[in-house]
């Protein structure tokens, strides 16, 4: 829940989150604190949406995988009414 409210005092500033996870377990911190910030916003009436991107870092002989997710409000180009019915389910 931390990650969750710094990620809302971050969007209230700055209109934007940016996180940047390395390794599985920060990821997964990483996804569920975005979950949690997408709801804290959506009992207030503002979708968020995020984008991932794909990072490598460490040295060369110990190199990991992460991502950096960019979370911000936006608009939707489909009434709420349609878009409810519209679920992707992401499985890993």
């Amino acid at each position: 829940m931390q990650m969750a409210k710094a990620m809302a005092g971050m969007i209230h500033k700055y209109n934007h989150a940016e996180i940047q996870a390395i390794g599985r377990p920060a990821v997964h911190q990483a996804m569920k604190g975005i979950a949690q910030a997408i709801a804290h916003f959506k009992e207030k009436g503002i979708q968020l949406g995020f984008t991932a991107t794909l990072i490598e870092a460490g040295a060369e002989d110990n190199e990991k995988e992460g991502f950096r997710f960019i979370v911000e409000p936006f608009t939707p180009l489909l009434s709420p009414e349609v878009s409810k019915d519209r679920t992707v389910e992401l499985i890993f």
